[in-house]
């Protein structure tokens, strides 16, 4: 396998004092084994090439891809844990430190959608959820969500399906089995 040096590395304080010493070794080796050939500096010239190789492989750069992965990935999770109290992509983006402009752009390109409009999906799966599993009230709901107003997540909901809370919730009856496969059966409850 070959291996490209990085155009750039970064260097943790401890490796570059450790690889500062090793240099200034390197000055006085001659001073302290006296070599006519030099032996003992190539040699030790060969084992800071070795570690510097080794600090640099060890801290390059990832490709941008794999990089936007990460993000992406990191951004999904901190949705899940975060969408109930916080709908602001800005937010999103500082906590992953990046800016709004970039947690975009790697969005588009892994979903083919706006972060904006990933976590406004997340809220309304939710909100769906609760709306037809769960004996809360619109009301209750919405508290759930984080919305400090009924009216709030109404007109959230309503923006975001084109239909209230109270409109998707009426056909939902619990213990009602829809089914609308065939067209003999279609609308026909059980």
């Amino acid at each position: 396998m070959c291996y490209r040096w990085p155009s750039v590395t970064r260097l943790k304080t401890k490796e570059t004092e450790l690889l500062k010493l090793q240099l200034e070794f390197l000055d006085t080796l001659d001073l302290i084994v006296p070599d006519s050939s030099g032996a003992a500096a190539q040699y030790h010239v060969c084992g800071i090439i070795a570690l510097a190789f080794e600090l640099a492989k060890k801290n390059r750069d990832e490709p941008a891809e794999l990089r936007s992965n990460r993000q992406f990935l990191a951004f999904v999770q901190l949705v899940e844990e975060s969408f109930a109290s916080r709908r602001d992509v800005t937010w999103y983006a500082t906590q992953l430190d990046c800016s709004q402009r970039t947690l975009n752009r790697i969005c588009q390109r892994m979903m083919g959608k706006t972060a904006k409009e990933f976590l406004s999906e997340r809220v309304v799966i939710e909100a769906k959820r609760l709306l037809a599993y769960e004996t809360d009230t619109v009301n209750e709901v919405a508290e759930r969500l984080g919305f400090g107003a009924t009216t709030n997540f109404v007109r959230y909901f309503r923006n975001e399906t084109g239909m209230t809370p109270q409109e998707f919730k009426a056909p939902i009856v619990p213990g009602r089995v829809y089914v609308e496969n065939s067209s003999e059966d279609s609308g026909k409850t059980f």
